[in-house]
């Protein structure tokens, strides 16, 4: 019902649609149809705003001088105070607006609603060590097969195919991926709490390892409050 509508019209036709009108067995098929519809037309606005953010960002440069912010950090405040998300928040969407700005042939794919904003950020955040020819390269070997994809498809993708076109640029992100080390803790409720670490994946099983022995020996010792969890 809905396949060939432009994500542009997506939302008029479907909020203009009697679906208690619709002839046959009333089993949901036009309301799925919708349904997917409109996930294609959330896509492509989210397309939209990361090429809005990307031209904010080429304008700010511009306008880049003497005694003026640098542009990105300057983005990035507006773009948290407007929409009023996070620095963290911002700083993640100005990042991949700058980098899907270098994969033209799959920002067309998001902006035509067939790719999810999560697959994009997979896409730019596994790309980002390759340089300006070699995203070309890439482009033209997986931008077709990530419609459809989930993220973690996506990453796994195009992690797989970074490693062919420069290993020496898959083997730098890497090592910056193990020297992004971090350990937080986040309370929860009657007084329980939850520490997330992340490292270099050996030091983290040893952690797990000191951890488990540590629990395990109590319970034998007959605290039942501890058990070895993975």
């Amino acid at each position: 019902m809905f396949t060939g509508t432009a994500p542009e019209a997506v939302l008029a036709d479907v909020r203009g649609h009697d679906f208690g009108a619709d002839p046959g067995p009333k089993l949901g098929a036009n309301r799925i149809d919708a349904i997917v519809a409109l996930d294609r037309a959330i896509s492509a606005a989210q397309a939209e705003r990361m090429a809005q953010i990307a031209a904010l960002h080429a304008e700010r440069a511009d306008l880049t001088g003497v005694g003026r912010p640098d542009p990105t950090i300057s983005v990035i405040g507006e773009i948290s105070m407007a929409r009023k998300v996070g620095l963290a928040a911002a700083g993640t969407q100005v990042g991949t607006a700058l980098g899907l700005e270098h994969l033209p042939e799959i920002q067309a794919l998001f902006l035509a609603g067939r790719l999810t904003e999560p697959v994009i950020r997979a896409v730019v955040n596994e790309s980002v060590t390759l340089c300006a020819d070699d995203l070309i390269v890439l482009e033209g070997e997986i931008a077709a097969q990530l419609i459809g994809l989930t993220r973690h498809e996506a990453a796994r993708l195009t992690a797989r195919a970074v490693i062919r076109i420069d290993a020496e640029a898959a083997a730098d992100r890497a090592e910056r991926n193990r020297a992004d080390q971090r350990v937080s803790l986040f309370p929860d409720s009657d007084g329980v709490a939850h520490l997330h670490a992340r490292g270099p994946a050996e030091q983290i099983v040893a952690a797990h390892t000191a951890l488990d022995q540590h629990a395990r020996a109590l319970r034998a010792a007959g605290d039942p409050a501890h058990s070895a969890r993975s």
